[in-house]
């Protein structure tokens, strides 16, 4: 089951640090082009955003001031690129007012929590990152922070006691959340 992976996705992935600026990435690619290091992707992780905790899903525009020029370095040099982030919708994000109907009634880190088991979530959610960020050269997502539950002692999702428009209470939602969140993203690409 599941989808099929391209070549390119078996091979190396990097992480670059959260903190690094556009510049400092192109660095990093030309560390491994110098020291014949095989990487296939670079990953971004939290940084790249305006907004990480909750998320923008809008680069930053003080790390990544020339966002456009180094993903087309990148894809030019043969990199793919994967970007970090979660579900937690921030009030910033360009998605927020249409996603907000669609969404459960407990926010996680000040952000909305989508309810993916319903069609108009997805279709927001996957037309937003198709649209800005797939058609754009992102190749991929790092999907975290969609494996919680309440008998773990943190606050870093929402109770079991949440409430979501499909009906869908918190228990039921987070045995489906990491899966539903993976499909919607599949769906974008």
């Amino acid at each position: 089951g599941g989808c099929t992976v391209p070549d390119w996705g078996l091979g190396t992935l990097y992480r670059a640090y959260a903190k690094y600026t556009d510049v400092e990435v192109l660095q990093l690619a030309d560390y491994f082009e110098k020291t014949d290091l095989p990487v296939q992707t670079i990953g971004l992780e939290p940084g790249w955003q305006s907004s990480s905790y909750s998320c923008s899903y809008v680069w930053d525009s003080e790390r990544y001031p020339n966002h456009e020029a180094m993903v087309a370095e990148l894809r030019r040099r043969g990199y793919h690129i994967n970007l970090w982030e979660h579900a937690f919708v921030n009030a910033v994000s360009p998605i927020y007012n249409e996603i907000f109907p669609y969404c459960g009634d407990y926010e996680v880190w000040k952000g909305l929590v989508p309810d993916f088991s319903t069609p108009e979530a997805r279709r927001i959610f996957a037309d937003y990152h198709r649209n800005t960020f797939i058609s754009n050269g992102i190749d991929g997502f790092k999907l975290d922070e969609c494996d919680n539950s309440d008998y773990v002692h943190s606050d870093w999702s929402f109770p079991n006691c949440a409430s979501f428009p499909s009906g869908l209470d918190g228990e039921q939602y987070h045995q489906l959340f990491g899966t539903l969140y993976m499909q919607t993203l599949l769906q974008a690409l």
